[in-house]
């Protein structure tokens, strides 16, 4: 299932009026805590594997700073990010220009990668609820050569409100072992949050 017209409004304007609000230079633009918290994130997702020399898709990729991340621990990735907010997509173009961002829905990118990351991008809470972002783990498993890593928020400790979805470490593990892949789980960097690792 694909966001609704009024769900790609709703998020639109819940990222968009915090990118105005902070700028492009700040996490707090993506609805982070601080920086410190984003990146903790993305050194988390990016534990799936040496990704020099490969591709990497971005799903959620905000303002790109995934990509940053990757060029000062990586070396030699062929990078794609994709959103489906319009101003993130053009702040991205901005503050990393020459490099590939795409406006779309991800459950219409068809393009393969080796690794696809998502890092807080299944989170927000719209009318499909967990079964569109599973969906979107779905597809994006189909998309990945390699791999796939996702973060989500871990219900034990924070409750699903109207903003946020929260997840269970099994209803997370039941999607991964009907895809019949490897999959672990992290929950060592950052209490409240989990990223899960899932292999070809």
């Amino acid at each position: 299932m694909n966001p609704s017209p009024s769900d790609k409004i709703r998020l639109a304007r819940f990222y968009e009026e915090a990118l105005l609000k902070y700028g492009s230079g700040s996490a707090k633009a993506l609805q982070w805590k601080n920086e410190n918290s984003q990146q903790i994130r993305f050194a988390a997702l990016c534990q799936i594997a040496d990704l020099s020399r490969k591709s990497v898709l971005d799903v959620g990729c905000g303002v790109g700073d995934l990509y940053q991340y990757l060029q000062d621990h990586f070396t030699a990735i062929q990078y794609c990010g994709v959103d489906v907010v319009p101003g993130m997509i053009m702040a991205a173009e901005k503050k990393y220009p020459g490099v590939r961002f795409v406006h779309a829905d991800v459950l219409e990118f068809r393009e393969q990668y080796d690794y696809v990351l998502a890092s807080g991008a299944l989170t927000f809470n719209m009318s499909g609820g967990k079964k569109l972002y599973f969906d979107i783990i779905r597809h994006i498993y189909t998309v990945a050569k390699k791999g796939v890593a996702f973060n989500v928020l871990d219900s034990n400790v924070y409750a699903t409100d109207h903003e946020y979805l929260t997840y269970s470490y099994a209803e997370i593990a039941e999607v991964c072992e009907a895809l019949g892949c490897q999959f672990v789980v992290s929950t060592e960097y950052e209490v409240g949050d989990f990223t899960v690792f899932l292999y070809k």
